[in-house]
């Protein structure tokens, strides 16, 4: 197999070049964004122009099968037990902050408004 992978020596299997990637190429290990953007960057054609954005997109789109951390995107199945559970946790978290966010900005809105 090339550095690249295989992946690009076929059609994907799916709609979400992740998952193909990461199961194609056998990466059971946590894999950095700019790694796998370095990797699906290439000069050949390509099915879709990668970039951070699609690659966070393909994470939420993967019904569950891609985590995220700081260290990177993972298939499910590879990651331990707490690497699941801290991916989950986090996706919560951040979820909280956002609404706590929008509330206060509804709050302001309603202020300005007056209504």
């Amino acid at each position: 197999m090339s550095e690249q992978g295989e992946l690009f020596t076929q059609k994907p299997k799916s709609d979400n070049l992740l998952i193909d990637y990461l199961e194609v190429n056998d990466i059971t290990a946590w894999m950095t964004a700019a790694n796998i953007l370095a990797r699906l960057r290439m000069p050949e054609p390509i099915w879709y122009q990668a970039t951070p954005r699609s690659l966070r997109e393909w994470a939420e789109q993967s019904d569950g099968r891609i985590i995220s951390s700081n260290r990177g995107y993972r298939l499910i199945e590879h990651a331990t037990p707490e690497e699941r559970k801290h991916a989950a946790n986090r996706l919560l978290s951040q979820g909280r902050k956002m609404t706590n966010r929008a509330i206060r900005i509804l709050r302001r809105t309603h202020q300005i408004e007056g209504a």
